[in-house]
């Protein structure tokens, strides 16, 4: 990727952080797709992106 649209990725993600009422990070692993599509759906009934 050249490094003009990793400045931009850069600047959108920052607005976004900063603008959020909230962030979070989770680990996948070990979960079965099931659960991620499960995990997934109900974040999506949140309106989380």
């Amino acid at each position: 990727m050249p490094k003009t649209e990793k400045v931009e990725k850069v600047r959108v993600l920052t607005e976004r952080f900063r603008t959020a009422g909230g962030a979070m990070f989770t680990e996948y692993r070990g979960l079965t797709v099931k659960d991620v599509t499960e995990l997934r759906g109900e974040l999506r009934k949140s309106d989380a992106t």
